[in-house]
């Protein structure tokens, strides 16, 4: 007679399939937030003047153009805190290219980082 119980082999299979269910969990959601903010990211389209522009701490800039609100991700651009208000800034709509004009009036474009 043994003092522990007899652990039958499905049960010890478990750990591995909660495993394999969170890689495919991970593998799934990951791809699908990266695609769904770089569509947002296509959508946004601005010419003017930045109204205001605040950052967190990591560094992500939210601006302010005519009254409307953008919040540019640094997943996809590095503005490196460069953005002031008073400046200019161009985005096309489906186009990750965005131009900033500085009140000097040099020019800095901005392209997708990978």
């Amino acid at each position: 007679m043994s003092l522990y119980p007899k652990v039958s082999l499905p049960s010890k299979k478990w750990p591995i399939i909660l495993v394999l269910m969170g890689l495919l969990w991970l593998l799934i959601s990951i791809p699908y937030g990266y695609f769904k903010m770089k569509s947002k990211c296509l959508a946004f389209q601005f010419d003017g003047k930045v109204d205001s522009v605040w950052y967190d701490e990591k560094g992500k800039p939210t601006i302010k153009i005519r009254g409307n609100k953008y919040d540019l991700l640094v997943n996809f651009w590095n503005f490196n805190r460069q953005i002031e208000s008073g400046d200019s800034l161009i985005k096309v709509k489906n186009s990750m290219i965005v131009t900033l004009v500085k009140k000097s009036g040099k020019i800095i474009v901005f392209k997708q980082d990978l």
